[in-house]
């Protein structure tokens, strides 16, 4: 298996530099059909937190991004049922982005709820407000 770093996936989902983004999409055709290309879970939320903290984009437009990224064949996503989750959650929900990941992978670790002090998640059923 072959990995994806934090900047790769931006240029892969953004396309903001031509030259890096046909080096990289060389890369990953002489790649991927011999192994797998991992995105892992640290990667997608530091791609969520350059996108909509760095570049400006809206939560909207980073939702259909991600949504475009799990819907790849050739990239996997993991945990991709925790990324689906918390993409999902943070679309419809006032939390950040992070705390819906949180959730959804406590949740698939086993845990009954994940406890926090923020009103925003508390609103998801993965958390319990400390009160």
């Amino acid at each position: 298996m072959i990995g994806l770093g934090t900047n790769t996936l931006l240029r892969l989902l953004v396309k903001d530099d031509e030259q890096q983004l046909r080096k990289l999409m060389a890369a990953l055709e002489s790649i991927s059909d011999v192994e797998p290309v991992v995105v892992n879970v640290v990667v997608v939320q530091e791609a969520v937190w350059v996108m909509t903290k760095v570049l400006g984009f809206s939560k909207s437009r980073v939702v259909t991004l991600l949504q475009d990224l799990l819907d790849q064949d050739d990239l996997l996503v993991v945990p991709k049922s925790a990324v689906r989750q918390a993409v999902q959650g943070w679309a419809a929900g006032k939390a950040e982005f992070a705390d819906y990941l949180i959730g959804e992978l406590n949740a698939q670790s086993g845990c009954r709820t994940t406890l926090t002090f923020d009103t925003k998640p508390a609103q998801h059923p993965t958390f319990t407000r400390v009160v």
